[in-house]
């Protein structure tokens, strides 16, 4: 267990317990899972806060409150049907264009030549 030492002022506490809460709060985004959703359902559907949810699921309140104004429709927030519609979103999602060795090449080439990359972008002709 640990050590409570003897804090000065209610604003030191106060701090430190904001930076505890800061380390319970995950660091790199994920994105919210099934599960996840079903909880802020059924929190939701008791009306708890969304800072409450937050804390129940280690997010931050943003998240939380940017998951229902995205999601919430006219018939309430819908888990089952947000995460159909999220996964579909991910399979229409275009694959990133990778940058190969030729593609390097050819791009210097055209650079080269005085191309604006807007314009090889858009598939113009050369600057005149």
């Amino acid at each position: 267990m640990r050590h409570i030492e003897k804090v000065g002022s209610v604003s030191t506490l106060t701090g430190r317990l904001k930076h505890n809460v800061r380390l319970l709060i995950k660091k790199q985004y994920t994105q919210l899972t099934q599960e996840e959703k079903h909880q802020i359902y059924a929190f939701k559907k008791v009306e708890f806060s969304n800072i409450f949810i937050a804390k129940e699921l280690r997010r931050h309140v943003s998240a939380i409150k940017r998951e229902l104004a995205r999601n919430t429709g006219l018939r309430s927030y819908r888990p089952q049907q947000v995460h159909s519609l999220a996964q579909t979103r991910r399979l229409l999602k275009p694959n990133p264009i990778k940058m190969t060795k030729s593609m390097a090449k050819h791009i210097e080439h055209r650079l080269k030549e005085q191309w604006s990359l807007s314009r090889y972008r858009d598939g113009y002709s050369k600057k005149d």
